[in-house]
C-alpha cells in the first residue's frame, strides 16, 4: 500500500493528530466499495469529528453486514511508546510458524488496557493498493510517468503501444 499526499505529507498529518490526541493513530480510508469490507480491518468506535474516529476495537475483514463503521485501516501506524511492551508480549506469545498480526497482538491488547487509538480518514491524497495486481500496475505507471528522467520515455512507449 502506498499513500501519496498532495498538500500535506502523511507523516505530518499523523504527527499533528498524535500531538492533538496523545494517542496512537491509524490511517484509514472510508470504504466506498462493498467488497472492501472483506479486504481490510474495520474500526469500531465513536466518530469524534468528521473523519476522526476514537476506536474501541478493530475487526479484520468483517464483511459489510458485520462492519461497525466505514473506517478501514489500510496499514501504517503511529504508536505511543508503550507499544514496545505489547510487542514483546505479542512476540513471546507466538507459537512456531504463527504469523504476527498487528491488530491481534498490539492494537486489541492496548485497547483492552485502556490505551487510546484514533482512526483518521486520509485526505488530499492518492492511495495505491499494491496488494491488487491491477492496482500495482497502475501504481508503477503513475509513478513512472511522474518520474523526471523516465516519465517522457515511458509516456512515449505507452502511447506507441496503445496505438497497436
Amino acid at each position: 500500500m502506498i499513500l501519496q499526499w498532495q498538500r500535506q505529507t502523511l507523516s505530518n498529518r499523523w504527527f499533528a493528530l498524535y500531538d492533538e490526541f496523545h494517542a496512537s493513530i491509524l490511517p484509514c480510508i472510508r470504504i466506498g466499495d462493498d467488497r472492501d469490507y472483506d479486504r481490510y480491518g474495520v474500526l469500531a468506535g465513536e466518530e469524534v469529528r468528521p473523519d476522526i474516529l476514537k476506536m474501541n476495537r478493530i475487526i479484520e475483514k468483517p464483511g459489510k453486514e458485520n462492519a461497525p463503521s466505514s473506517f478501514a485501516s489500510v496499514g501504517g501506524f503511529l504508536f505511543t511508546p508503550d507499544v514496545l511492551e505489547y510487542l514483546e508480549r505479542g512476540l513471546a506469545g507466538l507459537t512456531e510458524g504463527q504469523e504476527f498480526y498487528v491488530s491481534d497482538s498490539l492494537i486489541q491488547p492496548m485497547l483492552a488496557d485502556g490505551k487510546a487509538f484514533y482512526g483518521a480518514i486520509t485526505q488530499n491524497g492518492q492511495r495505491y493498493d499494491t496488494g491488487d495486481k491491477l492496482e500495482y500496475l497502475k501504481t508503477v505507471f503513475d509513478f513512472g510517468l511522474k518520474h523526471e528522467e523516465l516519465g517522457p520515455e515511458l509516456r512515449a512507449y505507452l502511447e506507441n503501444r496503445l496505438k497497436d
